[in-house]
C-alpha cells in the first residue's frame, strides 16, 4: 500500500517552502497532491521520491549505478 506523505514531510524531504511546491504543482512540475478531505492534502511517497530522483539524475548525468543514486538522494 502507498505511504501517503503531508505538507511538511513533502517539505522536509524535499528541501523546498509551502510556496514552492504548490507552484510547481500548478506548473505540472511536482505531483498532484491527493485530497484527503476538507482542506487536507497528502502525497504519494512514491511519486515524492521518483521527482526526487529525476533532480538528481538531472542535476548528476553521471550518476548511473541504482545504489549511486538512492546513496545521492539519501
Amino acid at each position: 500500500m502507498a505511504r501517503l506523505l503531508r505538507l511538511a514531510e513533502v517539505q522536509q524531504i524535499t528541501a523546498l517552502g509551502r510556496s514552492t511546491l504548490y507552484a510547481r504543482v500548478r506548473l505540472g512540475t511536482f505531483p498532484k497532491p491527493i485530497p484527503l478531505g476538507a482542506a487536507r492534502v497528502a502525497w504519494i511517497e512514491d511519486e515524492v521520491q521518483a521527482w526526487i530522483g529525476a533532480q538528481v539524475r538531472a542535476a548528476r548525468p553521471d550518476i548511473t549505478e541504482p545504489a549511486a543514486l538512492e546513496a545521492a538522494v539519501a
